[in-house]
């Protein structure tokens, strides 16, 4: 990903690192669903919800 971007040269640089952003974001979302799928799973199984 980022040595793809070196080879973008100056006149679309902004696009790698657009290109760059929207490939962490991606990543971002996949670690926030797994966290929110974890904390779904642990609410529940201590019983929070069900009191």
């Amino acid at each position: 990903m980022y040595g793809r971007l070196f080879t973008f040269g100056r006149k679309k640089l902004k696009y790698g690192l657009i290109e760059a952003f929207f490939t962490w974001l991606e990543s971002l979302e996949v670690l926030l669903f797994l966290w929110a799928l974890a904390d779904y799973y642990n609410s529940h199984r201590l019983g929070f919800f069900s009191i």
